[in-house]
């Protein structure tokens, strides 16, 4: 597992730059989404509202991922057709992102694209 703090200064490092940043490695998924709170920017609202047992494709998540929403408390886990190792990005208390997966791939990436990104453990 990865974590890393959301915000580096006054800015805040939100999901969709995580997806857009993690590129094939999340668009390849479809997504079950549990947000217990995203805050008060626009868009936020519906997040909280999606029924953590129905999956939607990576395309209408990002679509829903408006820059800027903070989602304070929540987990979205990406799920392949076959099966395989899935990921959990998951945001805690609004302050840092945790990244969980068998799939070491996604984890380069992650470390790649954003160094901030550190073992939990």
């Amino acid at each position: 597992m990865l974590t890393m703090t959301a915000w580096t200064g006054d800015s805040y490092l939100c999901a969709r730059e995580i997806f857009e940043a993690l590129g094939d490695e999340f668009k390849l998924r479809v997504w079950l989404v549990q947000v217990k709170d995203a805050g008060m920017q626009p868009g936020a609202e519906a997040l909280e509202h999606l029924d953590r047992e129905n999956a939607i494709p990576y395309h209408q998540l990002l679509a829903m991922l408006h820059p800027g929403v903070q989602i304070v408390d929540g987990e979205l886990v990406g799920l392949t057709t076959e099966n395989s190792d899935r990921i959990v990005l998951r945001a805690v208390d609004g302050s840092h992102w945790d990244l969980e997966t068998k799939d070491d791939r996604v984890l380069e990436l992650a470390e790649d694209r954003f160094p901030a990104w550190k073992k939990a453990g």
